[in-house]
């Protein structure tokens, strides 16, 4: 039996929608969550659903990505009507800290040795970013 986010946590709003039009006001939500989604789009989907979540957000983001690495740019790779790219640490923070975000990057590999011993994961490129508005 699956358990939904709403019964683990009933005090707390999910939302799913189109992450090109999220049908909310500017910073409407407290957090939001992406999960392996970005990798997915062409770069100008990419953006585009990038400056959307962080429209819509006021206090932080958890973005996890699956294909990330250290390069100078993104790895574009269409299949068909889909993508699976390899995307830049980098350019990602850079297209974050545009919308005002800043991203403290974890790399997930490093995460788990330094923090509990694992020392093999099942994905190298495994990132996850956690993002606060920028300080003005």
């Amino acid at each position: 039996m699956r358990c939904s986010p709403c019964a683990l946590f009933p005090d707390v709003a999910f939302a799913v929608g189109n992450v090109f039009e999220i049908a909310a006001p500017d910073k409407a939500y407290d957090l939001c969550f992406v999960h392996d989604l970005f990798e997915h789009l062409s770069l100008e989907g990419m953006q585009a659903a990038v400056t959307e979540v962080c429209r819509v957000t006021r206090q932080g983001l958890c973005v996890s990505f699956f294909d990330m690495d250290e390069i100078r740019d993104h790895q574009v790779r269409p299949v068909d009507d889909y993508h699976w790219n390899l995307l830049s640490m980098a350019r990602m923070r850079e297209w974050f800290a545009a919308c005002g975000f800043a991203a403290r990057v974890v790399h997930i590999g490093t995460f788990l040795r330094q923090q509990v011993g694992c020392e093999q994961t099942h994905n190298p490129n495994a990132y996850t970013f956690l993002l606060r508005p920028l300080q003005t």
